[in-house]
C-alpha cells in the first residue's frame, strides 16, 4: 500500500486551520466568547483600619434582578449573576462580564458590609474599583398593611440583591443590610395565593441608608379591586351563592336581605347556624347593616373593613375570641354589638373609633387598660360590671361607688 503523506500533511494542515479559525460561538448576553472573557472587574476589600479582609463574600448581580429571578431560567441565562470570595489581600476579580448595570454586595460574617453600584458599557474591557471599606451593617424597619385587610402576606426584596424579607402577620418587617443606596420592591399578596401571582398591590421605593439605623415608614397599600354589583339583580345573585354556600339553600333572599334604591343594603342572618360568613358576601358594596348575632362563627372575616358604607355591625351571642384589625377601618360604623362573647381586647386603633352605640357586655375585658376603660365609658359606664371574670363581680381593679 502507498502512503501519500502529502495528501494526509495537506488534510492535517485544514482541519488546524479551521480549528484555529472557528471559536466555540456566542455566548448568553451578546458578543463573543472572546469579547466577553476581557471584560472583568475587580477590587480591593478593606476594614475600618484599612486592613484587607479575607473570605468577605462578594456578590454580582444586575440592578434589575431581585431574588425572585433565581426561579427564572430566561432571565438567569441572559444575565451575570455570581459569587466570590475574597482572598489573603481582600482582592476579587470578575470575568466574562456582560455589559449590564450592576450592583456589588459585599459581607463578612453578616455583621459588616458595603454596597457599590456600576455599569459596564460595550467600550469597558477593564474595571479596577476603588478599594471597598467594609462598615458596621444597618438595621432597616417599617410597617405595611392593606387598609382593611388582615388575610395578606407583605414581602420585600432589594433590587440587586439577594436581601429579602416577609412581614410578620402585623405588617412589621425588619432587615439588616450594608449602608447604601437602594430601591426596594414591596408586593403584598393574597394569603391563598401561594404562588405570588395575583399581588393586591405593589410599588417600589428608593432610598439611602448612611446612619446604623433608619425607620422606613408606615406603608399603605391599596385595597384590591372587587367585581362589584351595579344593581339587585346581580346582588340578589350574590346572595343567592353566599346562602348555598353556607348550607341556607332553602332561604329566600328577600327573607334576609333589606333593598332599597335597587340594592341589597342589609343582610340579617341572626339566628342562623353559618358557622363563617361566605366570601360572596364582599361583592355587596352598599351593605350598610350587617347582623351575625347568634350565628355561631368563631370569627370575624379579616375582610371586614372592605365595607366602607356599614353602618351597623352586629356579632353577639356568638363564640368570637377577638376582633380582626380590619374593623377599626369600617370609618361609617355608627354601632357595634359585640357582647356575649369571649373577647378580651380590641384590635389596635379601636380607640379612634366614632360610634353612636357600643355594646361589649359579657366578655372577658377583664384586664383592660385606661385607654380602653376610657374609651368603653362613653358608651356605657356600666360596662364592667357584666364581664366573665372571677370573682363575677367588676372587672379587676375597679371599685364600686
Amino acid at each position: 500500500m502507498i502512503i501519500n503523506y502529502k495528501y494526509i500533511l495537506c488534510c492535517l494542515l485544514t482541519a488546524l486551520t479551521l480549528l484555529l479559525c472557528t471559536g466555540p460561538g456566542p455566548v448568553a448576553g451578546g458578543g463573543s466568547d472572546t469579547e466577553v472573557s476581557s471584560r472583568k472587574v475587580a477590587g480591593i476589600v478593606l476594614d475600618n483600619a484599612g486592613l484587607p479582609v479575607a473570605n468577605a463574600v462578594v456578590k454580582i448581580r444586575p440592578s434589575v434582578y431581585l431574588i425572585d429571578s433565581l426561579n427564572s431560567k430566561s432571565f438567569m441565562e441572559s444575565h451575570y449573576v455570581r459569587n466570590k470570595i475574597t482572598g489573603a489581600d481582600g482582592s476579587f476579580s470578575f470575568d466574562s462580564i456582560l455589559v449590564d448595570e450592576y450592583c456589588l454586595d459585599i459581607s463578612k460574617n453578616d455583621s459588616i458590609g458595603a454596597m457599590n453600584q456600576f455599569s459596564i458599557n460595550e467600550s469597558e474591557l477593564d474595571i479596577r474599583l476603588s478599594s471597598i471599606k467594609l462598615e458596621t451593617f444597618a438595621v432597616i424597619d417599617g410597617n405595611v398593611r392593606v387598609n382593611g385587610i388582615d388575610s395578606t402576606e407583605y414581602f420585600l426584596q432589594v433590587f440587586g440583591t439577594d436581601y429579602n424579607r416577609k412581614a410578620d402577620p402585623n405588617g412589621y418587617f425588619s432587615m439588616r443590610l450594608p449602608r447604601g443606596r437602594y430601591t426596594m420592591h414591596f408586593g403584598a399578596y393574597a394569603s391563598w395565593d401561594s404562588m405570588k401571582t395575583k399581588p393586591v398591590d405593589r410599588f417600589e421605593l428608593t432610598f439611602d441608608v448612611s446612619d446604623s439605623y433608619k425607620y422606613m415608614g408606615d406603608f399603605r397599600f391599596k385595597s384590591p379591586p372587587k367585581d362589584s354589583c351595579v344593581d339587585f339583580s346581580c346582588d340578589s345573585i350574590v346572595v343567592r351563592k353566599a346562602l348555598d354556600e353556607m348550607r341556607l339553600d332553602s332561604i329566600d333572599v328577600r327573607a334576609v336581605a333589606t333593598v332599597e334604591n335597587n340594592r341589597v343594603v342589609g343582610l340579617n342572618l341572626r339566628g342562623f347556624p353559618i358557622f363563617y360568613l361566605s366570601k360572596y358576601i364582599e361583592s355587596l358594596t352598599e351593605l350598610r347593616t350587617l347582623d351575625l348575632g347568634l350565628t355561631r362563627i368563631f370569627e370575624v372575616p379579616p375582610t371586614i373593613g372592605m365595607f366602607q358604607k356599614l353602618e351597623t355591625l352586629k356579632l353577639d351571642s356568638n363564640g368570637l375570641q377577638y376582633l380582626p384589625s380590619g374593623i377599626v377601618s369600617l370609618s361609617a360604623l355608627k354601632s357595634l354589638d359585640i357582647n356575649s362573647n369571649f373577647i378580651s381586647q380590641m384590635p389596635s386603633g379601636f380607640q379612634n373609633m366614632k360610634l353612636q352605640y357600643l355594646d361589649v357586655s359579657k366578655n372577658k375585658f377583664c384586664s383592660s387598660d385606661s385607654v380602653f376603660t376610657n374609651w368603653a365609658d362613653m358608651y356605657d359606664p356600666d360596662w364592667r360590671y357584666f364581664q366573665l371574670c372571677l370573682p363575677m363581680y367588676p372587672m379587676i381593679g375597679s371599685s364600686i361607688e
